[in-house]
């Protein structure tokens, strides 16, 4: 492309300086056409020269910058920007199945209050099944099974008050879940050993840190720790520990 660029420039100089040279031959003496003339030629030698120049220049570093191959466009691959990899987030796993286990009911801590409690972005992530504490084991896993039958996607296991004592017995009964989540768990039917590697726990209510459950709670915290997963301490009511827990571990929105 430069060498067809440097032809159609040395044609076009050639006529340029051929007019002028009419231009001056014809002026008879008339300085102004003669002045012209001689513009019209010293313009055309100097881009003729630019010309031919860079081209030699061009060549010289490396003839290749004075080729022009066919260009190839290049397709890019589909990707789905929705897909599960996308919702990563801080509970260390992907958008799936959550099994969400409220307190009592009659404390008004039951499946309802953690239907209230959980942001519109995580029930816009996940497929959520509700419970209550006081549920049937197998009922629970039947609806967390059928979920993922439909989807294919994780299980994500979340206890809130006595719900934490539901994740234990759960957890107990060889009910296959990818992460658990933890939030003023009550710890009766705790076991060591128990928890997966992937869990996350808030507490620090004044439920939590009745002296009562505090030697229980620090054997819970060191397992999680012992075993990668994250422990948050936090100073709330027991009732706000859910909403701190999914606005801290899920979308990070508050430091501790």
């Amino acid at each position: 492309m430069y060498r067809y660029a440097v032809i159609v420039t040395t044609i076009l100089a050639t006529i340029v300086i051929i007019f002028a040279g009419v231009l001056w031959i014809t002026s008879a003496g008339n300085t102004e056409q003669i002045g012209r003339a001689k513009k019209m030629i010293g313009r055309s030698i100097t881009g003729l020269l630019l010309a031919v120049g860079s081209y030699t220049i061009l060549w010289t570093i490396n003839p290749q910058l004075v080729e022009f191959g066919s260009l190839k466009i290049l397709r890019v691959a589909n990707v789905n920007i929705a897909s599960d990899e996308s919702q990563i987030n801080q509970f260390g796993s992907t958008a799936g199945i959550l099994v969400v286990i409220g307190g009592k009911p009659s404390s008004d801590f039951g499946k309802k209050f953690m239907e209230n409690n959980i942001p519109a972005e995580i029930k816009n992530s996940y497929t959520i099944v509700y419970a209550n504490w006081e549920d049937s084991i197998n009922d629970i896993k039947a609806q967390a099974e059928e979920a993922k039958k439909q989807t294919g996607n994780k299980i994500y296991l979340i206890g809130f008050s006595k719900g934490g004592e539901t994740v234990f017995n759960l957890l107990k009964s060889n009910f296959q879940v990818d992460a658990v989540g933890l939030i003023d768990p009550s710890h009766y039917h705790w076991r060591e050993g128990i928890l997966p590697k992937n869990t996350t726990m808030i507490w620090g209510s004044p439920f939590s840190t009745n002296s009562e459950f505090k030697e229980e709670y620090e054997k819970i915290i060191k397992e999680i720790e012992e075993n990668g997963g994250r422990v948050e301490k936090i100073v709330t009511s027991h009732a706000g520990a859910v909403k701190l827990y999914f606005d801290v571990i899920f979308l990070g929105k508050k430091n501790i």
